[in-house]
């Protein structure tokens, strides 16, 4: 069996395309990527864009290109027991950044 993966609006992010109802698994994590510098790694379940819920990597792709370039959004991450928060700025209709860990996005 081979693993289907969806690589992710964020530089380094990989996600997994097999269906979740608890959101969009992160498979793997690219050292010094964009999702490294956010303090991303696999394991980690991406629940929410902004204030859209995330049930799958395509739920969390539909929700990414609703944005325009320069705006700020926040991934909402559950791992190692615990949630927490991800800004993400757009740079273009398909690629966006993670800011660095602690960033926050206007509410």
């Amino acid at each position: 069996m081979s693993t289907r993966t969806y690589r992710s609006a964020i530089a380094g992010l990989v996600l997994s395309l097999f269906p979740s109802a608890s959101g969009a698994y992160v498979l793997d994590v690219q050292r010094g990527s964009a999702a490294d510098n956010a303090d991303m790694m696999a394991g980690d379940v991406i629940i929410a864009v902004g204030n859209r819920k995330v049930t799958d990597a395509a739920s969390y792709y539909s929700a990414m290109t609703e944005y325009q370039p320069g705006t700020l959004t926040r991934l909402t991450v559950r791992g190692n027991d615990r949630i927490r928060y991800v800004t993400i700025v757009v740079n273009s209709s398909d690629h966006y950044s993670a800011l660095p860990a602690g960033s926050k996005c206007p509410d």
